[in-house]
């Protein structure tokens, strides 16, 4: 399946409320949809992180958005994840701030 093709199932809710916003702007819910999605893509949040910890977790946040991702049992589970969205939005694991140090000194 090529993403032009790709299939996504959301709640009634999410999918009223894109209804309800694709007929007040008079654009089609796929239009509504890549809008929202391409001003997402602009301000991406999965292109670098910080590993902090989190009480006894440790979590992922993006430095370029408000996104959080975690919490993680280990340091090591939350920075192989980390790295992993970056391998798969292309970009470079040098994008990963370990923030765990300087907190501990």
């Amino acid at each position: 399946m090529t993403t032009s093709q790709l299939s996504v199932r959301l709640p009634s809710e999410i999918r009223d409320w894109l209804d309800a916003h694709a007929y007040l702007t008079g654009r089609s819910l796929n239009e509504t949809v890549n809008r929202m999605l391409s001003t997402m893509f602009e301000t991406n949040p999965l292109d670098s992180f910080a590993v902090r910890r989190m009480g006894s977790r440790f979590v992922i946040v993006s430095l370029s958005g408000s996104a959080t991702f975690g919490p993680y049992r280990t340091k090591d589970t939350a920075l192989r994840e980390a790295k992993h969205a970056l391998e798969i939005n292309g970009f470079d694991e040098a994008n990963i701030v370990d923030e765990t140090a300087k907190e501990a000194a």
